[in-house]
């Protein structure tokens, strides 16, 4: 049978790589195997960053969404909000927005246990008559009456009386009426500074780590902040976080994947807050949060994101990456966590910080990942399934201890982009031998899962070749 590879090649000027495509074909391995290294252009990876909807010329729509918890008491109003109106969503009423279908009810999966939270940004009234979204050439939020087709701004903008727009998120509340709507900060710590609401400014912005809940009411337009129990008019301002969203293959699932800013505590620690949440968008009220934490900030950071979801798209699997010093050529990650959805139980694969690459098998039975082994890299393969349980879903030993296969390789070198085949026997690993200096080159090498064989693809080369995929 024949098998082909795609590779990139990569290129060294002055530290910094570059990538450029390369077509070699090489001599079979064996009699009865052929490897064909194929090219591919090659971009940058690029890094995460907050999603964005499709956008209309305007206005300008924003992801920053999420719902309190927990609920915090009923919200003041001075002035009793005006009357609502109830009247049918239609889809051509929305035509100004890049939504298919964004009325509760209707296609794709939205119902009204999720109406509220869109992975697009917008918030829209129970009732589906109102629109709150924000406008970011100004950072406003806004108000769209959908019978009317009336927008108003129900916030200045920015540079006036409030934070930027990502500092926001926002949030139905539940007062009885369409018109009680409110914005809460996306995570439970706030910067506290006073603004021009009556109360003049206190002095510099004071980070305070804290449970803190806002809200802007609609009726007075004036914002009021809880607070240790007691409601005040004084302004806050929630200090911004990136928001990424990541839908499962399937359309059954959303991961939200969310990562503040970092802010000082009062004993002189830098720290940031990450959380992911994975959410299903089928009608089910089923929500999991496998992470939500404080992280210590600086060298080193991570973050939580989704590696790869399950062919049968009941489970997920999770790492945590980030960025590596300057010298690291292989990067995906330094654990691996398995979410079942259904359940949202969660098996460890692989412990925290246990390696910078690694590779789950097509049919989720084995794990290759890198390890250094008497001072040198090497390959570590671990028979991660045991048995199938009564309902057909895979069992994972987390036990079982990994087989290392050790790697003719310099002292220097790193291994990673693992590639599997597509029957789960083989393995091509790419090595970066002495990596950022004047002599880095590339080998590729086959491993033989079943036998622990290992077989040179491609001898050291300046070429700098990446194998990225097998294709058949």
């Amino acid at each position: 049978m024949k098998r082909q590879l795609v590779c990139f090649l990569f290129l060294c000027v002055a530290a910094v790589g570059f990538f450029a495509a390369c077509t070699p074909t090489l001599e079979p391995v064996s009699a009865t195997r052929e490897i064909v290294v194929e090219a591919t252009a090659v971009a940058p990876t690029p890094s995460a960053t907050i999603v964005s909807s499709p956008l209309p010329p305007t206005p300008t729509l924003t992801p920053e969404v999420v719902i309190l918890t927990p609920t915090p008491p009923p919200i003041p109003t001075s002035t009793a909000p005006p009357p609502t109106v109830s009247v049918p969503c239609a889809a051509a009423e929305w035509i100004v927005f890049p939504l298919p279908a964004i009325c509760p009810g209707s296609a794709p999966a939205f119902t009204p246990a999720i109406a509220q939270e869109f992975e697009n940004g917008l918030l829209i009234a129970d009732e589906g008559n109102q629109l709150l979204y924000v406008f970011l050439h100004d950072g406003s939020y806004r108000l769209l009456d959908l019978p009317a087709n009336n927008e108003a701004a129900v916030t200045d903008p920015p540079a006036d009386r409030f934070a930027p727009a990502d500092s926001f998120a926002a949030a139905w509340t539940d007062l009885g009426d369409t018109l009680g709507w409110g914005l809460a900060p996306a995570i439970n710590y706030e910067m506290v500074q006073q603004h021009d609401a009556g109360l003049p400014p206190t002095g510099g912005p004071q980070y305070v780590l804290r449970p803190a809940f806002f809200y802007l009411t609609v009726a007075d337009n004036r914002v009021i902040a809880y607070n240790e129990g007691a409601w005040s008019w004084a302004g806050t301002a929630p200090a911004s976080i990136d928001l990424t969203v990541s839908p499962s293959p399937d359309g059954l699932w959303q991961v939200e994947q969310r990562r503040s800013a970092s802010v000082i505590t009062d004993d002189g620690l830098e720290i940031y807050y990450v959380s992911l949440t994975a959410r299903a968008l089928d009608g089910r009220n089923l929500v999991w949060t496998p992470v939500a934490e404080w992280r210590g900030a600086g060298l080193g950071e991570t973050f939580p994101g989704v590696y790869r979801w399950s062919e049968n798209g009941r489970f997920l699997y999770l790492t945590n990456g980030g960025s590596a010093d300057g010298c690291a050529i292989f990067f995906n990650g330094t654990d691996l966590t398995r979410i079942d959805l259904e359940t949202g139980s969660a098996v460890s694969l692989l412990p925290a910080y246990s390696t910078l690459n690694q590779a789950l098998s097509p049919d989720e039975t084995w794990l290759a990942y890198a390890v250094r082994e008497d001072g040198k890299a090497a390959l570590a393969l671990r028979d991660v399934a045991i048995a199938y349980d009564d309902q057909g879903n895979l069992m994972l030993d987390e036990a079982n201890p990994a087989a290392v296969i050790s790697l003719d390789v310099t002292a220097e070198a790193q291994i990673g982009s693992f590639i599997w085949s597509p029957d789960n026997n083989s393995l091509v690993i790419t090595v970066a031998n002495e990596p950022c200096s004047q002599n880095w080159t590339h080998t590729l090498l086959l491993v033989d899962v079943t036998t622990n064989e290992v077989t040179a693809l491609w001898p050291a080369d300046a070429q700098q070749l990446i194998a990225t995929d097998w294709l058949t």
